[in-house]
């Protein structure tokens, strides 16, 4: 059995043709592997939306939740001001109203 001994300066021709095809093909290695990363990124957010939440672990976690609590001033406030389907009526002003209009 002959064994072939590899000399550094074949190892390095063939590290240079290697380099020059990269190099050759650099863009579509990297759109190959961009689109291979959106395509993983993808499919885990897809798989992380479809599987079910834990009901256990979050009933507990609900459980352990404090509120935070307002003061009585800042809630009446917000109680004055009412709601959307309820709007006070706009006050007009007595007389002429329309300056353009004589």
């Amino acid at each position: 059995m002959a064994s072939k001994d590899i000399k550094l300066s074949d190892a390095t021709a063939i590290l240079a043709k290697l380099g020059s095809s990269i190099k050759k093909h650099s863009s579509i290695l990297f759109i190959v592997a961009a689109s291979t990363a959106l395509i993983y990124s993808v499919s885990r957010v897809n798989y992380a939306l479809n599987t079910a939440s834990d009901e256990a672990y979050r009933a507990t976690q609900e459980a352990n939740i404090t509120s935070s609590q307002f003061d009585k001033t800042t809630i009446n406030k917000i109680d004055e001001l009412g709601n959307r389907q309820s709007t006070p009526e706009p006050t007009i002003p007595s007389g002429r109203i329309n300056p353009f209009v004589e």
